[in-house]
């Protein structure tokens, strides 16, 4: 028997990049807040720790219908218009679901000057115009499908 026969395979090293790090513990940190935020606004919002437009009993007979069906049924607002209504249970919680999608964006953002301070122009671009489409996407500019 030889030393290769007994001794077990060395792990290859693979190379961290401190951006793709930055970038992975920025969606990490953000995954773990989202939950939190998620889990906490929702307790409150069926608590009725928080007056709500909706009550959560009645909010399953929504459940089917399309965003404009339901801003109708509801009376509740479109687009960002919920922001100005944080101090409500059921418009609370919507904060973590906000923040589920804009993690990537986020982190985007937070890589963004790394990467123009290591020169990665080309990096750099292609990350900028991911935050521009990301926030047109959200302001209801840019909508899928055109």
């Amino acid at each position: 028997m030889t030393d290769t026969d007994t001794t077990p395979a060395e792990p290859e090293r693979v190379e961290q990049n401190p951006i793709q790090d930055l970038f992975a513990r920025w969606l990490d940190n953000g995954g773990r807040t989202a939950r939190w935020l998620l889990l906490t606004t929702f307790a409150v919002y069926v608590s009725g720790l928080l007056p709500s437009d909706l009550p959560a009993a009645d909010a399953p007979a929504y459940w089917a219908l399309s965003a404009s069906q339901y801003v109708r049924a509801t009376g509740s607002t479109a687009g960002w218009g919920w922001l100005a209504h944080l101090g409500r249970g059921d418009r609370l919680a919507l904060l973590g679901i906000v923040l589920v999608p804009s993690l990537s964006a986020l982190c985007y953002v937070r890589v963004l000057p790394r990467l123009i301070r290591a020169r990665d122009l080309a990096m750099a671009l292609m990350v900028l115009a991911q935050i521009v489409v990301l926030i047109l996407a959200a302001s209801g500019i840019v909508r899928a499908g055109g």
